[in-house]
């Protein structure tokens, strides 16, 4: 196999097509026959390549890729097993939530990044999406409303002083 060092290719018989032609360097097979994921576009080394559920549709994706599209997978079916076991609802639930808040905490009315469920923790019924700092304080305040009062009126007597 004799070698051009200025192209960086190989002269060599592809294992696909079994041609013989400049291979890439390092590799056995010729560029028009490697598989190319679908997501990243990068040429697939044979023995290295996973194939997809489309590869009937010559797509295939590589390991990286895959490994990412199934910790997403993995991450969306959590959050949905989450929502479901805590507060009985769905993710579309907690979307349709979002809607109606327009994506703001009910108390404070910020826009943090993500909002979380608020429920009563006796009934578990869920009352709204809450930011973190304000879904705390009413864990802080154990959801009582007299401490919740008691803490305003502190508040307030601080403040005339």
């Amino acid at each position: 196999m004799a070698i051009s060092v200025a192209s960086g290719k190989n002269k060599g018989r592809c294992r696909r097509c079994k041609k013989t032609k400049e291979l890439p360097e390092g590799r056995k097979i010729c560029e028009p026959c490697s598989k190319v994921c679908c997501v990243c576009s990068k040429h697939l080394i044979l023995g290295v390549t996973y194939s997809s559920h489309s590869a009937k549709r010559n797509r295939y994706i590589c390991n990286q890729c895959s490994c990412e599209a199934s910790k997403k997978r993995c991450k969306d079916k959590q959050r949905e097993y989450d929502y479901q076991r805590n507060y009985g609802i769905s993710i579309k639930d907690y979307e349709v939530l979002l809607g109606e808040q327009r994506g703001l905490c009910l108390i404070c009315s910020s826009s943090d990044i993500k909002l979380f469920v608020d429920h009563d923790h006796n009934t578990g019924k869920v009352r709204g999406l809450l930011c973190s700092t304000c879904n705390t304080g009413l864990g802080m305040f154990k959801d009582s409303v007299e401490i919740l009062n008691k803490a305003k009126e502190y508040l307030n007597a601080s403040k005339n002083k």
